[in-house]
């Protein structure tokens, strides 16, 4: 499947139907590539500079946080894997 979390359409909203729909398929997991970041220098010079803080905020919300606690997914990293 394509990314769908990428550019401008970044969103709660959006990934929160990235989520939903991954629940239609019955997956048991879903992996989200995602790229957040605080603007220095070297990413300044980057063309996905402005979308990385749109990523950044919409990652870190407390709302998003409990909503995908809600439908039933576990946040991890690679460790997990």
């Amino acid at each position: 499947m394509p990314s769908e979390f990428y550019g401008e359409a970044i969103s709660e909203a959006l990934l929160l139907q990235i989520l939903d729909d991954s629940i239609q398929r019955e997956e048991a997991s879903l992996e989200v590539m995602c790229h957040p970041a605080f603007i220095d220098h070297a990413i300044m010079s980057s063309a996905y500079c402005h979308p990385r803080l749109a990523e950044l905020e919409v990652l870190t919300s407390e709302a998003l946080k409990y909503a995908v606690a809600e439908r039933g997914y576990r946040l991890g990293t690679y460790r997990d894997v």
